[in-house]
């Protein structure tokens, strides 16, 4: 019984897969905007006809702009880029930042005794000055930049030193998300914004957009497709 559920599980996804594929060739055959998506596991909240998703592994959004980084983020996106770039106009989200905001802005501004929002203003420094030499080096692309989105309720399971409580952690993301928003706006880049669609009025997070105690499901895309309209 098991390997059959398994089969039939491994058909679905096919489908979905074949479904998604046909979907997108379409949209570009009708000159609708497809989107690529390059970033951390966030992108997976990406699973649409819009979207091509290139997942580039647990990169931070401060170690982009740093050459030979442990997870080589850096050389990762620009190899994509390099790939999907036909010297045309192309459409691209950056989703970073999740993984700064849950396992390294508290930790760095303990471990360095200084304050958090030196920490952000560092993170998104780097960030945007990655962000500025992609524009550069690709002028034809259309660059937006996708939100932290907001805190989910894993604990420590890495056992980061000076793991912050949910609390301030939302409290750095949605100090993140208003820099990204004054460098996106600078730059001319477009922020996609959707976290207040995703939380209730306590700041906890509407379980039906839940997926697990991190990341989000397909649920959310409607959001981003409204912001991209």
């Amino acid at each position: 019984m098991n390997i059959l559920l398994q089969k039939y599980k491994q058909a679905k996804g096919l489908l979905f897969f074949s479904y998604l594929d046909t979907a997108r060739k379409l949209r570009i055959l009708i000159n609708k905007p497809v989107y690529h998506v390059i970033g951390d596991s966030h992108t997976t909240n990406f699973l649409h006809p819009a979207f091509i998703i290139h997942h580039v592994g647990p990169a931070t959004a401060y170690k982009l702009n740093f050459k030979n980084s442990t997870t080589k983020g850096r050389e990762k996106v620009i190899k994509i880029l390099n790939k999907i770039y036909k010297k045309k106009k192309i459409n691209v989200i950056f989703v970073f930042g999740e993984l700064d905001v849950r396992l390294q802005i508290n930790k760095v501004a303990n471990q360095k005794k200084t304050s958090i929002g030196k920490v952000i203003d560092s993170t998104v420094d780097s960030y945007f000055n990655f962000l500025k030499y992609i524009k550069k080096q690709f002028p034809l692309i259309n660059i937006s930049v996708f939100n932290v989105l907001p805190q989910g309720e894993e604990k420590n399971i890495y056992k980061v030193p000076y793991y912050a409580e949910r609390e301030k952690r939302s409290l750095i993301a949605e100090l993140m998300n208003s820099k990204y928003k004054e460098y996106s706006k600078s730059e001319s880049f477009k922020f996609i914004d959707i976290c207040n669609k995703l939380i209730d009025a306590k700041g906890q997070r509407k379980r039906e957009y839940v997926f697990d105690d991190v990341h989000y499901n397909r649920k959310v895309i409607k959001f981003v497709m409204e912001e991209l309209k």
